[in-house]
């Protein structure tokens, strides 16, 4: 029998669906409880992620060395306080200790440097491991990566995911061609391990302990050693010249199940109970029953866009954090599945018509960052810093039960700033993504990095291969596919950036952050062989106009939202809470181009965007980390048709540029030159973080190369003035041309324009356009 408890949190609905009359509690429960002894915690110590968490973590204590780059680190026992921590890139289990992991870094202290780490107390170590591959298949435990980074090959290992039964957790992987079922547990006070290894055609050997200082037992300091339980001949517990401790498994091997088993005094003799390893393969019971119910919030806005507020679950039993930093439509559009910069993916239901109920069920928790994500075929992926994930629910219940490793070769460092964005499929089913560098706090220089890092990736439809599609990024915030393969990003001014942009990538495209040493947040020089040249930008923009870029999103051929947009680009910006249009324009080969904000007043930082599947209005979601003036959210963009001409084109020549509007002009006001006010300017790239305007017209080659010399922008403000000779309104009643004797290229050029639509309608407008290329005479 299916029940349903029902009660208020803050001010939601909730309802707990139960089977049977006796009601256990939940982990949402537990949470509250926890809150309620914990009421001076932050929220990030508080907050139930689930029965496992995925991070970057140091230990022992704050500020110790890595432990794991990409690593989970599992709950155990009736209370979750004890931890093993599984290190998915060397196939290690890292550590077993007393207590959780310390959250800490930017997405749960806020501090733009650190990460989570294990306790420091050593007595709490039922065990640890040196960072060495986690198997050998020849006795040997050296990293064969070339670089330290990214998985182990995969004729060595592979991680293939995880799969959750309620709380408990069973790592799948691969050592050679041998799969290795894992499941940790807490079993009378003991730390134990849990193995089924599939048929063996060579020797195997894991790593299950190093030597490490004495643990405390009833007020006693001794050492604390593995035992080996259940073993079948050829499984054996061995100890190495160095002091290793090794589990060695024979070849020929049918397979095997056994033990590791840890543990202290007092628990020395326990035997751990069997695992119901099927169990896992089918699905297991809820851990999140509650289901949320928020109202949607009207807009009142007049023509052309309203806006329309979904508002969050905030106030959930988990004291989970709704920062919401991409999503996906289900085809059927009434759901969506949206993930958080804290690992949780939650499914809203409701989001088509007036949006009166949306019902928010948690579907996922205890990724990395995931920042990404798409629906392939109904199933959910995500995009973390550590892999695409793919989400299984196997049962049908609501929850992801298998949370599969679909690719996890991205490199990555330790750095807080190397923030993975977006995931996008293109045609033929291959994935995109962006990975910024690992910028250094306060924003000047770069830690040290892999060649993953500020770059545009791609990972095959079948999550085989991954390439480096665009590299020089520093911080690109999204991505855009267009419907004919372009492929776009945002970017965040810094070192080596010296305004926001649109970059727009072809295969192997280099964007402008050269390779180079630092010491610490001062340039010493590029390294050898790096590149003196980059990829010009669709656009370059003031700061003011965008301080840091999201993604893109073409407008649908077919669609209803804005009919003078169809098949165009639509660039978001965090930073401003902005909308653009983006006006492209191509000469000679040369993508170049112009932007103007739609009148579309958000009130989130524009990251993400989709075109409803059924309704085609177009969705914007966002969250608040810093640098934006908007809040966390996401919003509903309704187009109820234009009501004045609006930009559709934008073409530049030698003695000036034309300019195409959606409707008809007013021809007075269209040729009136008092009515155009022109600048130009250049941004100096280097090293320092980010650019003042310079003159084009009379440079001025010693405040330019100070500029280099200088940390950080500067207010320098040398900006050319450009006249407007004549106007001319085109045949067309709709297109103007700009007469502007002597044009010359310009990173940035600004356009306001003070006219009026054939009916008088009032038309300000003001257009940002980089010329890099220009058309002969017009």
């Amino acid at each position: 029998m299916i029940r349903s408890r029902n009660y208020l949190l803050g001010g939601l609905s909730i309802a707990i669906l139960t089977a049977g009359i006796a009601v256990e509690p939940t982990r949402g429960d537990r949470a509250q409880a926890r809150a309620a002894s914990m009421s001076d915690a932050p929220w990030y110590e508080i907050m139930d992620t689930g029965p496992f968490i995925s991070d970057t973590f140091r230990g022992p204590g704050d500020g110790a060395d890595v432990m794991a780059l990409k690593g989970i680190a599992i709950k155990v026992g009736a209370d979750e306080n004890h931890t093993f921590l599984f290190d998915t890139e060397m196939l290690r289990m890292v550590a077993g200790f007393e207590g959780r992991v310390a959250l800490a870094g930017t997405p749960w202290s806020g501090n733009h440097g650190g990460n989570s780490h294990t306790p420091a107390e050593r007595s709490d170590y039922f065990f640890m491991t040196d960072r060495t591959p986690g198997w050998s298949l020849d006795g040997e435990w050296n990293d064969p990566r070339s670089d330290g980074h990214g998985p182990l090959p995969r004729d060595i290992a592979k991680y293939r995911g995880l799969y959750r039964h309620g709380s408990d957790v069973l790592l799948e992987y691969t050592v050679a061609n041998t799969v290795v079922w894992e499941s940790p547990r807490l079993q009378s006070g003991a730390m134990v391990r849990h193995f089924k290894i599939g048929p063996t055609e060579q020797d195997l050997l894991m790593v299950v302990a190093d030597p490490f200082p004495v643990d405390r037992g009833q007020g006693e300091w001794r050492p604390l050693e593995p035992r080996l339980v259940g073993a079948v001949d050829g499984v054996d517990l061995e100890t190495q010249s160095d002091g290793r401790r090794v589990v060695r498994i024979a070849s020929g091997l049918a397979g095997a199940e056994f033990q590791v088993i840890f543990a202290r005094a007092g628990s020395l003799g326990i035997s751990a109970a069997p695992i119901n390893w099927s169990a896992f393969t089918e699905g297991g019971p809820l851990i999140y029953p509650e289901v949320l119910t928020t109202k949607g919030i009207s807009g009142t806005d007049q023509r052309p866009y309203t806006l329309d507020t979904i508002p969050y679950p905030v106030d959930n039993p988990w004291f989970a954090n709704t920062r919401f930093g991409a999503f996906d439509f289900f085809d059927d559009g009434n759901r969506a599945a949206c993930s958080t910069w804290n690992g949780d993916v939650w499914i809203a239901s409701g989001l088509r018509g007036d949006l009166a109920e949306i019902e928010w069920k948690r579907y996922a928790s205890g990724l990395y960052q995931t920042l990404g994500l798409t629906i392939i075929d109904g199933v959910v992926y995500t995009q973390g810093r550590d892999q695409i994930t793919r989400l299984h629910d196997l049962n049908g219940d609501g929850e992801a039960d298998f949370y599969e490793s679909f690719n996890n070769d991205v490199k990555i460092t330790s750095g807080f700033h190397e923030f993975s964005f977006d995931l996008l499929t293109d045609k033929e089913g291959n994935l995109w993504f962006s990975k910024g560098m690992p910028v250094l706090g306060g924003g000047r220089g770069f830690a040290p990095w892999t060649e993953h890092n500020g770059s545009v990736l791609k990972v095959s439809a079948n999550g085989e291969t991954i390439e480096r599609y665009a590299w020089g990024l520093r911080a690109p915030g999204g991505l855009g596919l267009g419907p004919n393969g372009e492929v776009t990003t945002g970017e965040n001014e810094g070192s080596f950036v010296p305004r926001c942009k649109i970059t727009w990538s072809e295969p192997g495209s280099f964007h402008g952050v050269v390779p180079s040493k630092w010491d610490g947040r001062t340039f010493i020089e590029p390294l050898p062989g790096a590149p003196t040249d980059y990829e010009k930008p669709l656009i370059w923009m003031p700061y003011d106009v965008d301080n840091s870029g999201g993604s893109q999103i073409w407008v649908p051929e077919d669609s209803t939202w804005g009919t003078e947009h169809r098949n165009e680009m639509l660039h978001f910006s965090y930073g401003r809470s902005s909308i653009f249009r983006v006006m492209r324009d191509e000469v000679d080969g040369q993508v170049q181009g112009a932007v103007y904000k739609l009148p579309i007043d958000l009130s989130i930082p524009a990251q993400r965007g989709k075109f409803h599947p059924v309704s085609g209005e177009l969705y914007v979601m966002g969250l608040r980390g810093w640098q934006t003036n908007g809040g966390t959210g996401f919003q509903r963009v309704r187009y109820l048709g234009q009501d004045a001409p609006t930009p559709v084109a934008h073409r530049v020549y030698d003695n000036g540029v034309v300019i195409e509007f959606s409707d008809a002009l007013d021809p007075e006001t269209a040729q009136d030159v008092r009515r155009y006010t022109v600048k130009k300017w250049k941004y100096i790239w280097g090293p320092q973080y980010g650019s003042g305007r310079f003159s084009i017209d009379n440079p001025d080659e010693a405040l330019e190369q100070l500029a280099l010399e200088e940390p950080s922008k500067g207010v320098v403000n040398n900006v050319d003035q450009v006249f407007v000779r004549a106007a001319n309104l085109l045949p067309d009643g709709k297109s103007i041309f700009l007469y502007m004797p002597k044009m010359t290229e310009a990173m940035q050029m600004e356009i306001q324009l003070d006219l009026a639509a054939a009916d008088g309608t009032e038309v300000r407008k003001t257009i940002w356009n980089t010329i890099h290329n220009l058309r002969p005479e017009f």
